[in-house]
């Protein structure tokens, strides 16, 4: 069994499904990432990097989808495959540069 606790809550421009960039490094749009209390200590000091990994559950993404389908495409492909929201485990990973560090957002 694997379980997932959240540590934290990103704040984003992004609220609806389908809004957000396809390729996140294209984006030009700021993020915070807030750090539950709880977790704060883990942040210890962020002073010299540039950059963080964020790892973060697409809680809006459909989670019962086997294969997706885009318009250039010929058919559908396997969502394992590809870089669709849509599955079962809708995980993500994005890197982000850090412009400002105050307390427990990042």
């Amino acid at each position: 069994m694997i379980e997932l606790e959240p540590i934290g809550v990103i704040h984003s421009p992004f609220t609806e499904r389908g809004t957000a960039p396809r390729q996140g490094r294209a984006c030009c749009e700021q993020v915070q990432v807030e750090i539950f209390q709880k977790y704060a200590p883990g942040l210890g000091t962020m002073e010299g990097l540039s950059h963080i990994w964020v790892l973060y559950w697409m809680d809006r993404a459909e989670r019962d989808v086997l294969f997706s389908r885009r318009p250039d495409w010929d058919e559908p492909r396997p969502v394992f495959t590809i870089r669709s929201p849509a599955r079962p485990n809708p995980i993500a990973l994005s890197i982000g540069r850090i412009e400002e560090v105050s307390g427990r957002t990042i």
